[in-house]
């Protein structure tokens, strides 16, 4: 017995296509070779489900371990935001302590890659993970108001570069593959 395939990818049922149609040519069933007028579809490079992480590995990234170093305060902040929000690293690096409103749990990104500012609600993990953050182990003697900084000297705010180096060594350190864009 033959096995029914129902999902095929769409360049392949092309291919199938343009063969009978070239078959029905060949055959004479049909006068003019319509299979060289069909129009492929557009294959995109990067059209994969994307890999999200999985709930054993969740479970690595929020195990129970005492986060008494600034760096450590600092990475479970940036995960918990990138995660319960989908920011992107850039929007995250962003961020200004006078975009959170502490009261309503919000934030305000602003200068999206869509040009549009977006309010977002931070669930409660995530608003207690950065007051941690702000509390105790952001530089309060910076003049910026920027949310995230480098942890060595010289101190500056964190750029979408070294925000998303902190993630990936957050998850290597956790036994986790992948960078910040695999939590949006």
């Amino acid at each position: 017995s033959s096995q029914h395939r129902p999902f095929r990818s769409l360049p392949s049922i092309y291919s199938v296509f343009r063969r009978f149609i070239k078959y029905l040519y060949l055959e004479k069933k049909i006068q003019r070779n319509l299979s060289l007028l069909l129009i492929p579809p557009k294959v995109f490079s990067q059209a994969h489900i994307p890999h999200f992480l999985s709930d054993e590995e969740l479970a690595r990234l929020f195990q129970k371990i005492p986060n008494t170093y600034p760096e450590e305060i600092r990475a479970q902040a940036i995960i918990q935001l990138l995660l319960f929000t989908g920011l992107r690293a850039g929007e995250a690096a962003a961020l200004q302590l006078d975009d959170i409103d502490w009261d309503k749990k919000h934030i305000l990104v602003k200068n999206r890659k869509n040009g549009h500012d977006l309010f977002l609600v931070l669930p409660d993990p995530a608003i207690k993970a950065i007051y941690k953050y702000v509390a105790k182990a952001r530089p309060n003697y910076r003049l910026e108001r920027n949310i995230f900084f480098t942890s060595h000297a010289p101190i500056t705010p964190l750029t979408s570069g070294s925000l998303v180096m902190v993630v990936r060594r957050y998850f290597k350190s956790h036994g986790v593959q992948g960078s910040a864009h695999r939590l949006r």
